[in-house]
């Protein structure tokens, strides 16, 4: 009996601690290390398609950069028939008809120089009287065809004129005719410049004038011959009466004769050794 007893009161104490030890609380397990955290690769960016030919700039071009704008326009025909009928080296035999101007009349020795101007879209005109009745006058001049009004224009200064003028000029067959108003001695007056007989190496400029209203009246002619040479003047004398300068074709004359080539020299002989 009492062997019995022990077996129970064992058995119940064996209970009891299995209960005392479901009911303290489990003990926070220790973290675990974590792993170093990893970068993310980065994706590789796509290679850049190749450039089209029918849009890549050229060699030197900055990216994206406009292409230029060609913004020059061509000379017009009538332009361009006035430049290469005139332009070059020109000596004048001035001839001064007697009139109120020139009382006595009277004659004279000149040059023009006449070159394209600005992209050939003018010519400019360079004028010096060397001898005679209008010894030491200059005057300076710019011809240009404007496409609008169908007309040529001059503007004219010289050492005479502190006004200036602005003549309008035109085609009539082959003449080239310009008309202008201007005072003098407080009248208005009307001049009219005619250039007529242009040739390769000529032509003749005719100036009439008369007061507004008046018949025109010939007051002064000159004649242009092209200087070819030093014994008609040339490119030399008008570099020494102030005419040349620093300006594209202005020490030129395409009519002049080519140079004689350099004369060649001769190598000396060597004598054969003895």
């Amino acid at each position: 009996m009492k062997r019995a007893i022990a077996i129970l009161v064992s058995m119940l104490a064996v209970a009891a601690m299995a209960l005392a030890q479901t009911a303290q609380p489990s003990k926070p397990q220790p973290k675990s290390k974590s792993a170093p955290a990893t970068t993310t690769a980065k994706p590789k960016p796509a290679p850049a398609p190749a450039p089209d030919s029918s849009t890549s700039q050229p060699a030197g071009q900055a990216p994206n950069a406009a292409p230029a704008m060609n913004m020059m326009p061509a000379p017009a025909p009538e332009m361009k028939k006035l430049t290469d009928s005139l332009k070059g080296h020109w000596m004048v035999e001035e001839r001064f008809e007697v009139s109120p101007m020139m009382p006595n009349g009277g004659q004279g020795r000149g040059m023009e120089m006449l070159r394209p101007g600005p992209g050939g879209l003018s010519l400019v005109s360079t004028y010096r009287s060397m001898e005679g009745v209008m010894n030491g006058f200059s005057g300076e001049g710019i011809i240009n065809w404007s496409p609008e009004e169908k007309i040529f224009k001059l503007y004219w200064v010289d050492s005479m004129d502190p006004a200036g003028s602005l003549s309008q000029g035109r085609w009539e067959g082959e003449n080239l005719v310009f008309d202008s108003k201007m005072n003098m001695a407080g009248k208005p007056m009307v001049m009219r410049q005619t250039i007529s007989g242009i040739k390769p190496d000529s032509y003749t400029v005719q100036f009439e004038m008369s007061p507004e209203g008046a018949p025109l009246a010939r007051f002064m002619t000159f004649q242009y011959t092209r200087a070819k040479g030093p014994m008609m003047g040339g490119p030399g004398m008008m570099r020494r009466h102030g005419m040349m300068g620093d300006h594209p074709g202005m020490g030129k004359d395409e009519h002049a004769p080519p140079p004689p080539p350099p004369a060649q020299k001769e190598a000396p002989k060597q004598e054969p050794p003895k």
